[in-house]
């Protein structure tokens, strides 16, 4: 998360069985959007966690996080994903 050009990688983790989770964002998103931002996904996040919707949580997530990614880093055509979106699972 921490190899591309505009530093701008977001990581969702999501820890299941131990009934955790975090985001965090490189330095490139983080100084456009702030601590305020990261506390309020992860306010949104947790009131579906807490109503058992943890799919509705992390695409809730995932929407916020890509409407401000959308906003500061803007797609721009032909360029290369620097970072996989390869979903990792321990099971």
């Amino acid at each position: 998360m921490y190899e591309t050009q505009e530093r701008n990688g977001i990581l969702i983790y999501l820890a299941h069985e131990d009934q955790k989770f975090a985001i965090f964002g490189d330095q490139g998103i983080h100084s456009k959007i702030g601590h305020d931002f990261w506390d309020h996904a992860k306010k949104e996040m947790l009131k579906h966690f807490k109503s058992h919707k943890i799919l509705a949580g992390v695409l809730e997530a995932i929407q916020l996080t890509g409407d401000q990614l959308k906003t500061y880093f803007p797609y721009i055509s032909g360029k290369e994903n620097e970072l996989s979106d390869d979903i990792y699972d321990k099971g």
